[in-house]
């Protein structure tokens, strides 16, 4: 029993309609496996969870004693868990039915709600901070591993085209003032400040961002060369308290100037927010949560002689996709919105089915395709959706089957 009922059970695999969904529609897909003979099980189900996970590595000491740290975080970001048949997760006991030999396809859906964070990952060495989500099907069996399958899902969150519209408000720094030093001696100083016309970009519209510079060189003693404007990504992450930041360019534009010394000038930028929409792909999104902040800046840099070159940035939020019909809920990048889920067991509205959608399926098959033979109740039913958007039928026996 146990080790040897789980050997029985071959062929595991999670099969989506589609790997990358956006947040507010549905995910879809299979749970299929194989039993060469009758199998005791406690249930059988599918769960869908998402989670912020970071590494960091770190070394000290030298020679024969350095010696080299992991450290890793975890958030759960989002779990629904759906018990197709038997047991379920708040209601356990020590019954167990037996599933026949044969082959099954049990097709599940799940509303995937908004606001969630996108998939991304940003990477600074050896360590890395990922939002990743995926779907799990598994078989519990009585005193034996349980056999399942993984699909990993990407997730891409969506902003209400309303809130997009407020783009042109910009973005616009706090002025900055560098002082230059030769050898120690004060040549003057330098002040400049930028701004943008809009402050929200959209990589299914990546339009580009005009930034005005405006220099003034009136106290300094060097001449401005040169100015660069570049979209990047500032990734910040922690593990175990232990904290670091990757960067990720992916537009630079050097624009040729000089400002003499004792002199002002604006000049105005356009700098590409993707290069190619393929990039798109490799963008993570703004997001702020509780191991990562994900920060896109506009960052301007002058190139002034014998000085530091200093740097002027301002965030610019980058969500993947707008939402044209506008109901969903507006994004907030100023805070950790996310709800902080522990491992394990969780509260009881995880495991409710999820609620029907307007395009959901009428009457949903849920039962396996069999070739040994029909199994007997509760395998052989379905489980029935509600009409226009209302919740999900709780299964009941009818005719020794659930419908």
């Amino acid at each position: 029993m146990g080790l040897f009922d789980t050997f029985r059970v071959k062929d595991e695999k999670i099969e989506l309609h589609t790997p990358a969904v956006y947040a507010g529609m549905l995910v879809r897909g299979v749970f299929s496996f194989a039993t060469t003979s009758t199998v005791p099980i406690r249930a059988i189900r599918v769960k869908l969870s998402g989670r912020e996970r970071t590494h960091i590595q770190q070394s000290s000491g030298s020679g024969k004693s350095r010696r080299t740290h992991h450290y890793y975080g975890t958030t759960i970001l989002h779990k629904e868990l759906f018990t197709i048949s038997g047991d379920a997760k708040l209601t356990p006991s020590d019954s167990s039915s037996e599933l026949p030999a044969g082959e099954y396809a049990i097709p599940f859906e799940f509303y995937l709600p908004h606001g969630l964070p996108s998939s991304g990952r940003a990477s600074q060495g050896a360590n890395y901070a990922i939002v990743e989500y995926q779907v799990k099907g598994y078989i519990d069996i009585p005193n034996g591993p349980d056999p399942k399958a993984r699909a990993a899902l990407q997730v891409l969150s969506t902003m209400p085209v309303g809130q997009y519209m407020t783009r042109g408000i910009g973005g616009t720094a706090e002025p900055i003032t560098a002082t230059i030093h030769c050898c120690c001696c004060s040549k003057g100083s330098v002040t400049f400040n930028a701004s943008s016309d809009k402050n929200i970009v959209s990589l299914d519209r990546p339009d580009p961002v005009t930034v005005t510079v405006t220099i003034d060189n009136s106290l300094g003693e060097e001449p401005v060369n040169s100015i660069t404007v570049a979209f990047e990504n500032r990734t910040t992450f922690t593990a175990a308290a232990h904290k670091r930041c990757a960067i990720l360019r992916m537009s630079s534009l050097r624009h040729e100037i000089v400002v003499p010394k004792g002199q002002k000038q604006s000049v105005t930028v356009v700098v590409p927010t993707l290069a190619s929409p393929a990039e798109a792909s490799a963008i993570h999104p703004s997001m702020v949560g509780k191991l990562i902040q994900s920060q896109w800046v506009v960052a301007t840099e002058l190139d002034i002689p014998y000085a530091s070159d200093p740097i002027i940035a301002f965030p610019i939020v980058v969500t993947p996709r707008l939402d044209e019909t506008n109901q969903a809920p507006p994004l907030d990048w100023s805070h950790n919105n996310y709800p902080e889920l522990s491992k394990g067991q969780l509260k009881e509205y995880a495991y409710l089915v999820p609620p029907a959608m307007e395009n959901f399926a009428r009457g949903l098959e849920l039962a396996p395709r069999v070739t040994g033979g029909a199994p007997p109740a509760p395998y052989g039913g379905r489980i029935a959706c509600g009409q226009g958007g209302a919740a999900y039928a709780a299964p009941v026996a009818v005719g020794g089957g659930l419908y």
